[in-house]
Parts: structure tokens; sequence; C-alpha cells
């Protein structure tokens, strides 16, 4: 099973699951970073972004794969579209999530130029909508917990392989 977890940035994404893979919460997942496996340069190409995660899903739903998707990818509407079509969206995605205030305080100087694009825009606050609805959110406001997060991420996470 392939679970994308995808959110603002610096909502906390890439901590909160390295977390979860390092410290023992969830065995038998495998960890990707979809930013790693673009590469710099090619972090918002959304169709790459589509087929990377298209090949893992074919190889069998025995394997668990978490996914980190950056906020480049998700801002493109190929890998928006692909992940809406997921069966059992919007359940089959994660939204590790936080508030604007949280957002802009994390972005520092240039959330002006950061809120519009990868946290305010309409087709991402159809994904935090869906995922608050579906118990698929993550709230990362306020001080920094990675634990706290990895731990929610956990529960959601099992709940979703039903172990």
């Amino acid at each position: 099973m392939l679970i994308p977890v995808v959110g603002p940035s610096k909502a906390g994404k890439t901590q909160t699951t390295l977390r979860l893979a390092t410290d023992g919460i969830l065995t038998g997942v495998e960890l990707i970073d979809l930013d790693e496996r673009l590469g710099s340069s090619h972090r918002g190409d959304g169709d790459e972004a589509a087929r990377i995660l298209q090949a893992h899903s074919a190889e069998g739903p025995l394997r668990h794969v978490l996914v980190d998707v950056g906020a480049g990818q998700l801002v493109s509407p190929v890998f928006g579209s692909y992940l809406r079509s997921l069966f059992g969206y919007p359940r089959s995605v994660v939204v590790i999530w936080c508030d604007e205030f949280t957002f802009r305080q994390r972005h520092g100087d240039n959330a002006h130029n950061e809120v519009r694009r990868y946290y305010g825009a309409g087709s991402l606050q159809d994904f935090w909508d869906a995922a608050r609805a579906s118990g698929r959110l993550i709230d990362t406001s306020g001080p920094y917990a990675p634990a706290t997060w990895a731990r929610d991420l956990g529960i959601v996470v099992k709940e979703m392989l039903q172990i």
C-alpha cells in the first residue's frame, strides 16, 4: 500500500516521517522522500512524481510505502489529480498541516512569497479540508514537536494499514 504524506512546506512532513521510520513507532514500512527521488532541479515535476508513485504501486499491495511528498510536487496540477485518483481518496492520503500563523513563523521573512503558492492556493485548501473531514490530518501548529507528530502519524498509518 502506498501512503502519500502531503502538506505545506515547513509543516514538518520530513521530520515527522523520518521520526516515524526511525523511532520504531511503525515497522515494516518503507519511507520514500519524493524530493530526493526527483532531485533538486525537478522537485516541481508532477508528471515524474506521479510516474514514480505509480511504479511503486505496481510492485504489489503487500509492500507498505510511506511517501514524503514535497510541496513542489503538491502544487503541480498533474500530481494533485494523481493523488485525487488514488483508490479511497481522501482517506488514502495523509496531510501534515499547520495553521497559517505557524506557517508564516517557520518561513520567516520569506513567508509573504510562500503563503499563496505553498499554503493558501485553492487546490491545496481542498486537500487540507478533505483530510480534516476524513480524519487524515496531523496538525503541527504551534511549538516544534516531531515526536508527538510522529506518534499521531503512526496512529493514522496503522489505521490505514489495519495493523
